[in-house]
């Protein structure tokens, strides 16, 4: 088991040496092939840079339950070299794991790429996210300002989750979803001041087989196509008590 409490990372850098093709992940921390649970409880990552992916926090292939509870990720940022860089925040590539977010700002952060707050590609898990607040993070070049989320087969339920003031220079200024084959449930989550410049300012929604938004605000959100929402092959779309405004 892997517990992280009451610590704070500040301002610290993964590098990649001119001409290596390896490192430069995690600005603060890296966690790979562990096969334990991770705990991180009561942390706060500010101002942390990742040449490659993960500003504050990079994990892959962790093989465990994951839970991250009152942490906040600040400024923190995947700056982009000669690859894709994403996860500003947070980058999980993961399968087979319980993912749960409890109270955790994602506030501010910037990816090259994908995912300015966080990019999780996940398959075959459940990925629990309560009480928490995503809020002005930027993916620069591309998709899903506040979260990316793409892949498999994920059990996905948010609830009282804040998407305010995130950028995407393509889609998903808010969130953007690609290719999952499970449920989506989004329980009293609002959008609200996102913005991107292709698709979907709030959320972007691809290739998802159940989707339900149920008691979700959607306000003031921008884009070319979709400010609130953008809806692109997805099975089935449930919105129970949704209130999407100019």
């Amino acid at each position: 088991m892997a517990n992280i409490y009451d610590t704070d990372f500040v301002n610290n850098t993964a590098y990649r040496e001119s001409g290596s093709n390896t490192g430069g992940a995690g600005g603060a921390i890296y966690i790979h092939d562990l096969n334990s649970v991770v705990n991180l409880f009561n942390l706060t990552f500010v101002n942390n840079t990742a040449y490659t992916d993960g500003g504050g926090l990079y994990m892959h292939d962790s093989n465990r339950n994951i839970f991250i509870t009152d942490v906040a990720f600040v400024g923190n940022t995947a700056r982009g070299g000669e690859k894709f860089c994403s996860g500003g925040g947070i980058y999980i590539h993961d399968n087979n794991v319980f993912i749960n977010f409890i109270r955790v700002q994602l506030d501010g952060n910037t990816a090259a790429h994908y995912g300015g707050g966080l990019y999780a590609n996940v398959n075959n898990e459940e990925f629990l996210i309560e009480n928490s607040e995503i809020t002005g993070n930027e993916a620069t070049a591309l998709n899903g300002g506040g979260v990316y989320l793409s892949s498999g087969n994920v059990n996905i339920q948010w609830n009282d989750v804040v998407f305010s003031g995130n950028v995407a220079n393509s889609q998903g200024g808010g969130l953007y979803t690609g290719a999952l084959n499970d449920q989506v449930t989004l329980y009293s989550v609002s959008f609200d001041g996102n913005q991107c410049s292709i698709g979907g300012g709030g959320a972007y929604v691809e290739s998802s087989s159940n989707i339900d938004f149920l008691n979700c605000t959607f306000s003031s959100n921008e884009a070319g196509k979709g400010g609130g929402m953008y809806l692109v092959d997805s099975t089935y779309v449930n919105m129970t008590f949704v209130d999407i405004e100019s």
